[in-house]
């Protein structure tokens, strides 16, 4: 479908890449995509690592509306929301995010403020103290 729409300059599919190569492409990115089918519960309660790997990298994403995802959205607005995963949602979504600067730089906001919460620092925290109260 690249090839079909002329779209090679514009969207690169690099395979699996190793972690810390990841990071710097994920930086320079326009738009991340979180995407999950419904499956399981696993996928609809729990939260991708890309999710904060973009939030980390300050890149504003689509991603589906999953309960987490919704949670940390309302607070930080990081993310459009898609309720259903056709290719015209999908599409709509990226469409505001590429055709309006204003709302692309309010994710970006959101994704530096919430980096600031979402980190490994804070949750290192929250992590030593509950195995202080398991371990007392």
């Amino acid at each position: 479908m690249v090839k079909q729409n002329e779209l090679e300059k514009k969207v690169l599919f690099k395979g699996a890449l190793p972690p810390a190569d990841l990071l710097s492409y994920t930086r320079h990115a326009t738009i991340g995509v979180t995407l999950f089918e419904k499956e399981g519960k696993s996928n609809y309660y729990s939260l991708a690592n890309r999710f904060f790997d973009y939030i980390h990298a300050v890149v504003p994403q689509v991603c589906v509306n999953y309960p987490a995802y919704r949670q940390i959205t309302d607070e930080f607005k990081v993310a459009l929301l898609v309720d259903d995963l056709s290719p015209e949602s999908i599409a709509a979504e990226l469409n505001k995010l590429l055709n309006n600067a204003v709302l692309y730089n309010e994710l970006k906001a959101g994704c530096y403020l919430a980096r600031e919460v979402y980190n490994w620092q804070a949750e290192e925290k929250k992590l030593i103290l509950f195995y202080k109260k398991v371990f007392e």
